[in-house]
């Protein structure tokens, strides 16, 4: 009588409802209330009947939301003269053999006769069978008549376009998700039919333990179900038409389902042990194993420039020790670096003062010369500074790679073994995902989301695990909470993985070893490289100044800046290199107070963010 989408107050309603016959109040229920969350008349509207008519009223504000129902109850026969409705066609018998394997398959054959009372109808589509769990894939389909077409998911059937009887044979196989509810949605009357005769039965190889037959109250004298421990038989005594619902969900004992394992299992299994055992030979062969103890540095090295010593810290070449460079040029005075706001948020020009002498290496000549290839004058923001960093990177990856190896910085890993560790990983990660979903009608896409959380979760850990390793290596105060972190964050870590692929096709043992493997090998792989006898020294003095700028405590960061108020410019390179800048930024948020938004270091910072395509933290 009145909807809840109205977004304002109604003043007052009147309705007057003139029925067929006459009306006994017993026969109506009237509901009332907000948003349709009420059982009975909570907003007091008044009902008033005589004879034929009922009058529903109230003379009070109704609020945003407000809604009016009326049940009302006729007696049988009232619309008699009614036309019958015209179904598209009439299944006049309908068979259907389900049995169920040890393995949880369903063998279906389902034997039709169906008298067609339309031509040239659109709707005349059959649903083969509603199984719980319906995008599970259907295989081996296959239909007795020529006439009979099949839709491109293979849960339909199309029926000819023409009056006359048809009888006709379906089989297929299903196999939902093993462990999966047993449940069958016996006739769904959603289209246009009427079912004259209906026969459904179950033979089950795991006995069954009862049977829940799910229909409406005045269908339930129409049907007729016969149990046993193995087998199901439900017959219809009466027509069912169309909106009748039949359901039945068997109570077995779903733990007595088993499947063989796939060849899959094997492979995941296998090349996550390569993998593993691969890993662990390039970590006791090329990665450090000692632990780093260094005193504190506070200055920044003179020996090597800021990409350098992130490359030599990591063990890996970043776009963010690449970035380092704009601010080791800025403190050399090579480049000026001016800010502004505009609606656009931050901006930064950055201004070519001079050429790159002899001094500095190729790789960082090449990156200045493409930072200023079209102008000495070069506008960085929001919009532009995270690409335009990652195409300088780009450009010097592979020069500064060959660079270090020909300097022999760190032990080189064959690339051989490379490729076999990365490539097992793959492996490993693609059948893990391949046992979970391939029992699925929608693998591809099922496929994109596992893979996608799968790999989210995996690189998550890999960044834990690489600076949980540096800072165990480096046995510094500072850096210690992130082997906390470690301890609490990979178990919950391992664990959404063990969710989301361990599966029953598969032993649990083989699933779980294999996932061990995967994580060791990650962990391990992540261990910084060895570097070789010269640059060792390099090495710990990075470590140390990594420790000082991670110390929270700001005394000797404030000595420091007491004595040379641009230091912070000098080392900040060093910071973005080392991936040190939020502790570093609190200390001279500390230091600085309310001086520190309006300071160099603070506009510093947003660049560097804007670079790197991270948030702000201070």
């Amino acid at each position: 009588m009145l909807q809840d989408y109205y977004d304002g107050d109604i003043k007052s309603f009147y309705a007057k409802i003139n029925m067929p016959c006459r009306i006994d109040s017993k026969n109506i229920m009237l509901l009332s209330g907000k948003y349709n969350s009420y059982d009975g008349n909570d907003l007091n509207v008044k009902q008033k009947i005589y004879d034929n008519i009922i009058e529903l009223s109230k003379n009070s504000t109704i609020e945003t939301g407000g809604s009016i129902k009326m049940k009302v109850g006729l007696d049988k026969g009232t619309f008699k003269n009614i036309p019958d409705f015209k179904y598209n066609y009439v299944i006049k018998n309908m068979d259907v053999d389900i049995h169920i394997t040890r393995q949880q398959e369903y063998y279906v054959t389902q034997k039709y006769s169906i008298e067609m009372l339309k031509e040239n109808e659109d709707d005349n589509f059959l649903r083969i069978m509603d199984i719980e769990a319906s995008l599970d894939k259907i295989y081996d389909f296959k239909c007795s008549s020529n006439e009979v077409g099949i839709n491109s998911f293979y849960d339909s059937l199309e029926l000819p376009k023409k009056k006359g009887r048809i009888d006709f044979t379906v089989t297929y196989k299903q196999k939902p998700a093993l462990d999966s509810d047993v449940r069958f949605c016996i006739y769904n009357g959603s289209k246009n039919v009427n079912v004259e005769k209906m026969n459904f039965k179950i033979n089950s190889a795991v006995p069954i333990k009862d049977c829940r037959i799910d229909c409406d109250d005045d269908i339930k004298d129409r049907i007729k179900v016969d149990k046993s421990s193995r087998n199901i038989k439900i017959e219809s005594n009466d027509y069912l038409n169309k909106n009748t619902i039949i359901d039945a969900e068997l109570d077995i004992d779903k733990s007595k389902f088993t499947r063989p394992m796939k060849i899959s299992g094997l492979i995941k299994f296998f090349s996550a042990a390569i993998c593993f055992f691969l890993s662990l030979f390039v970590y006791k062969k090329y990665c450090k194993t000692e632990i780093i103890t260094a005193k504190n540095r506070y200055y920044e090295p003179e020996f090597i420039d800021s990409l350098k010593a992130g490359y030599l810290f990591n063990s890996e070449f970043s776009k963010k020790s690449a970035s380092s460079l704009i601010f080791y040029w800025y403190s050399h005075k090579h480049i000026n670096i001016e800010s502004f706001r505009n609606n656009d948020g931050y901006n930064f020009k950055i201004t070519k003062l001079g050429h790159l002498d002899g001094e500095h290496q190729d790789y960082e000549i090449d990156m200045f010369n493409n930072l200023f290839l079209e102008s000495s004058e070069v506008i960085i923001n929001k919009k532009n500074g995270s690409n335009m960093m990652y195409k300088m990177y780009s450009s010097i990856k592979k020069k500064f790679l060959a660079n270090m190896e020909n300097e022999k910085i760190l032990c080189e890993i064959p690339s051989v073994l490379r490729y076999i560790i990365n490539f097992s990983m793959y492996i490993t990660v693609v059948c893990l995902i391949y046992d979970r979903i391939n029992e699925s009608r929608d693998m591809i896409t099922k496929f994109g989301i596992y893979l996608a959380i799968g790999v989210l979760l995996l690189k998550l850990y890999s960044h834990l695990t690489k600076r949980c390793n540096i800072a165990y290596k480096n046995k510094s105060k500072g850096n210690i909470s992130y082997r906390y972190i470690w301890i609490f964050v990979s178990v919950p870590f391992f664990l959404v993985i063990c969710l989301m692929f361990i599966y029953k096709t598969t032993p649990f043992i083989i699933t779980f070893m294999t996932i061990i493997f995967l994580f060791m090998s990650i962990t391990i792989r992540n261990h910084p490289i060895k570097c070789n006898e010269v640059c060792k020294e390099k090495q710990h003095y990075l470590f140390g100044l990594h420790n000082f700028f991670n110390d929270k405590d700001t005394a000797e960061l404030n000595m420091l800046l007491s004595y040379n108020d641009q230091y912070y410019k000098k080392v900040f390179p060093y910071i973005v290199a080392l991936d040190d800048e939020k502790i570093f930024i609190n200390k001279m948020k500390k230091i600085l107070y309310a001086d520190f938004y309006e300071s160099e270091i603070y506009f510093s910072y947003i660049l560097s963010c804007i670079l790197n395509g991270s948030n702000i933290m201070v």
